[in-house]
């Protein structure tokens, strides 16, 4: 997770549960710190699963629509069609994701299936995978999408719905 995400969570936190913010912690200064161990980020988002829930994340993500001025996120914004933000979001992860990634395939020109993945070690968490699912949702209802459906698949193979047309 880039900074900017990390940026998205602390925000949240400050503003619905302080008390998960370790004292002294707080937004990370991109220029100063644009890497933020792993273990940082995985611990910050669990905590906010065990104490506010999944949808917590999936609101999270969708902070970005209130996020400063950010160069990343305002490129992103100025995609013409999903398939430009999703190429521009492979370009990042490649450029400035240590091990996460994202594999999309394209159903059709209307529906795409998301697989998160790693590179080495641990696979991306649902914590994790939830956080990404709100930024992105995000991302594609900012640049036009409309009524977008998320379905999450677990463990046992059924799917769960988090997002049914908006």
């Amino acid at each position: 997770m880039l900074f900017r995400s990390v940026n998205l969570v602390v925000h949240y936190v400050e503003h619905h549960n302080p008390a998960l913010l370790a004292r002294g912690s707080g937004s990370v200064d991109a220029v100063r710190h644009a890497h933020v161990p792993a273990a940082y980020k995985r611990d910050m988002l669990e905590a906010v699963w065990r104490e506010a829930g999944p949808v917590a994340l999936l609101a999270i993500g969708q902070g970005i629509r209130s996020a400063e001025y950010d160069p990343l996120w305002y490129a992103a914004l100025r995609s013409v069609n999903p398939a430009v933000l999703l190429d521009k979001w492979l370009r990042c992860e490649r450029y400035a994701h240590s091990q996460n990634r994202l594999r999309i395939n394209w159903v059709n020109d209307k529906c795409a299936a998301f697989e998160r993945y790693a590179l080495g070690g641990g696979m991306p968490t649902a914590a994790e995978n939830l956080l990404v699912c709100g930024v992105i949702t995000a991302l594609l209802e900012e640049i036009g999408c409309g009524k977008l459906r998320c379905e999450v698949t677990l463990d046992d193979g059924s799917s769960f719905c988090v997002r049914a047309n908006g």
